[in-house]
């Protein structure tokens, strides 16, 4: 298969990919009318820095997420 994609295969291995499963996403945005939570600590490039450096030292906050699995519902009045 990768052969006829113009693919070089450098070595063969029967079972690579065997269980491979597909990984199905599904993105739900949604706009909050006020910074509230992670939304505030990245709302403006100055937040996102200073959120940076918080993660860098500590390795805690929003950006100790793992990537897609973040999510907060916050109710707003």
């Amino acid at each position: 298969m990768l052969d006829g994609a113009g693919v070089k295969v450098y070595l063969q291995r029967d079972n690579l990919g065997r269980r491979m499963r597909e990984h199905r996403l599904m993105v739900v945005k949604y706009r909050l009318k006020e910074n509230l939570g992670s939304k505030k600590q990245l709302a403006t490039p100055a937040a996102q820095a200073l959120t940076a450096l918080k993660y860098l030292a500590t390795k805690k906050g929003p950006l100790a997420a793992p990537v897609g699995c973040q999510l907060a519902l916050e109710g707003t009045t």
